[in-house]
């Protein structure tokens, strides 16, 4: 299963769907997003977030599947804010 997960990291357009091998309707996307700045209390913030996505286009509804995980950071940035 993992190796279906992240075709887009072997060479595909980074963020552009590509669909999964055998499972008609699917698709996923990988994004790598870099945080520099910001305004308000985002001002001088940085970090790095990646995003995971699967989409189930043969289902109705459509939906899906979202994983993101990173970090952002600023001198303005609190927890809970």
């Amino acid at each position: 299963m993992e190796s279906k997960r992240n075709p887009a990291e072997k060479g595909g357009r980074r963020g552009a769907p590509v669909g999964v091998p055998d499972e008609p309707g699917e698709f996923i996307t990988h994004v790598d997003l870099t945080v520099v700045g910001g305004s308000g209390k985002y001002a001088e913030a940085t970090g790095t977030m990646t995003f995971d996505g699967v989409s189930h286009t043969g289902t109705v509804p459509q939906t899906v599947d979202l994983i993101y995980k990173g970090t952002v950071c600023g001198p303005n940035v609190k927890g809970n804010d």
